[in-house]
C-alpha cells in the first residue's frame, strides 16, 4: 500500500477509496498509483511526471475527488468505522480544505507565468489520461470568465478584452498569452506610438490588439485571418476593444494569386499546407482567396510596417516571397516568424531568404514541433514605456 502527502493536510492511500466532498485537489507527488479497488475514480494506472524548475519541485496534479474519490483524510492501518459527530467533523473540515484548496487553484491559474504549466502538453495529457482534463477545463472557464462571455487580461500593462464563448476559446487566447509572452514582450518593446504593425496568422486578434494599444491612435495594425471563425472573432474583439486603428482582412498571403484550400482538420492550426496522411481531395479545407502580398499592399496603399509577425502553419516561404519587396524596405525592422518543419520547410531555408531581404541578426528558438524566428535589420533599440 502507498501514501502520498496531499497539499493541505493528510495522505492519499493507495487501497482507501470511499466517498469523499467534491473538490479539486493539488496533489505535490512525482507520481500517483491508482488504487485496484474498482469502485474508485483512479483505477489502476501510473503516470510519471517530469520535475520543473529547481529544488525539486514536482508537478502539480490536479485532481478531482468526486463521489466515487479518495478520502483525503489521513489513514494508518486498518481504520474504524467514525462515529456520527466525527463523521459530521470530518465532513466540515473536508469542505474547508476543498474551498482552500480551489482559492488555491484559482491563484494558481491567474498566475501568468504558472499558467504556462497548466498548457504544458505533458501535464494536459497526464490530465487527460486520468479523466481530468475537461473538468478543469469547465471549472476554470467558469472562474475566470464573466457572466456575459468576456475574458479580461493584462499584459506589460495593456488591458485587452476576448469574447470566450467555450473553454476551446479560452484555452486559444490563455495559451497564447501564457507561453509566448517572451515573444510578445519583444514585439511590444519593439513598437512606438505611431508605428504600423503586420499581423499575419492573426487568429483572434492576440497580437493585434495588444500591439494595436501600443502603437496608439496615431499608428495602424494590418491583420490578415483567412480562416471564418477566427476572422469573425477577431472582429468581434476589435470590436470589444474600441480599436479603430486596426483593419483585418480574410484573406491568405502568399506568393501567387488564386484560390488556396485552407485545411481545417487533421492539423494543429488551419493551415493551407495538406495535413499528413490526408489525401487533398478527402481532406476538410475552405476555399481561400489567396493574394501576393506586396502587390495587395500597392493596391490598398497601406503605409510600411514597422514589425511583421508570420503564423501561417507551413506556408511561411510562400508568404515570405511573396512579401520580398515589404520586407526589404528600410521601415522594417523586425521579423518574427514562426517556422513549421513539419510541411517540409527547413529554418536554414527560410534563414536565407530572410537574410537575403537585408535580414542581418538572425536568432532561431525551437519550441516543440515548431522554431521561432526573430530577425533584425538593426540590434534592438526598445521605445520608453
Amino acid at each position: 500500500m502507498s501514501s502520498f502527502p496531499l497539499s493541505g493536510p493528510g495522505t492519499l492511500q493507495g487501497d482507501t477509496c470511499r466517498p469523499a466532498n467534491r473538490g479539486i485537489f493539488l496533489l505535490t507527488t512525482p507520481f500517483i498509483e491508482r488504487s485496484h479497488n474498482p469502485g474508485c475514480a483512479l483505477s489502476r494506472h501510473r503516470i510519471e511526471f517530469p520535475e520543473w524548475g529547481s529544488g525539486g519541485d514536482r508537478t502539480f496534479l490536479i485532481a478531482r475527488l468526486f463521489a466515487s474519490g479518495i478520502s483525503p483524510l489521513a489513514q494508518s492501518g486498518n481504520a474504524s468505522k467514525p462515529s456520527r459527530w466525527s463523521a459530521k467533523k470530518e465532513r466540515e473540515a473536508s469542505h474547508r480544505e476543498g474551498r482552500d484548496q480551489m482559492n488555491v487553484l484559482q491563484r494558481f491559474l491567474r498566475n501568468p507565468k504558472l499558467l504556462r504549466l497548466a498548457y504544458s502538453p505533458k501535464l494536459v495529457s497526464a490530465l487527460g489520461a486520468l479523466g481530468l482534463a475537461e473538468t478543469l477545463r469547465d471549472y476554470h472557464y467558469q472562474s475566470v470568465v464573466q457572466a456575459d462571455g468576456i475574458y479580461r487580461s493584462s499584459l506589460f500593462g495593456i488591458q485587452a478584452a476576448f469574447r470566450v464563448q467555450n473553454p476551446r476559446d479560452l484555452s486559444r487566447v490563455e495559451s497564447t498569452l501564457s507561453t509566448e509572452t517572451h515573444i510578445l514582450e519583444i514585439v511590444m518593446r519593439s513598437l512606438g506610438p505611431g508605428d504600423v504593425f503586420l499581423d499575419i496568422g492573426a487568429n483572434v486578434g492576440v497580437y493585434t490588439i495588444l500591439s494595436a494599444r501600443t502603437v496608439g491612435e496615431a499608428g495602424r495594425v494590418v491583420a490578415f485571418e483567412p480562416e471564418i471563425q477566427h476572422f469573425n472573432r477577431l472582429q468581434e474583439n476589435l470590436i470589444l476593444n474600441g480599436l479603430r486603428n486596426a483593419r483585418p482582412f480574410r484573406v491568405a498571403l502568399g506568393e501567387k494569386e488564386g484560390i488556396g484550400r485552407l485545411y481545417v482538420k487533421g492539423v494543429p492550426s488551419p493551415s493551407l499546407v495538406a495535413p499528413e496522411g490526408h489525401l487533398e481531395a478527402s481532406a476538410e479545407y475552405e476555399p481561400v482567396e489567396v493574394v501576393n502580398g506586396d502587390e495587395f499592399w500597392k493596391v490598398r496603399g497601406l503605409p510600411p510596417p514597422r514589425v511583421v509577425k508570420i503564423d501561417v502553419q507551413g506556408f511561411e516561404l510562400p508568404v515570405l516571397r511573396g512579401l520580398r519587396g515589404l520586407l526589404s524596405g528600410p521601415v522594417t525592422t523586425l521579423l518574427v516568424c514562426e517556422i513549421h518543419p513539419w510541411a517540409g520547410i527547413t529554418v536554414q531555408d527560410v534563414r536565407e531568404l530572410v537574410a537575403s531581404m537585408g535580414f542581418r541578426h538572425i536568432t532561431t528558438s525551437p519550441r516543440r514541433n515548431q522554431v521561432h524566428m526573430f530577425a533584425r535589420k538593426e540590434p534592438l533599440i526598445a521605445h520608453a514605456a
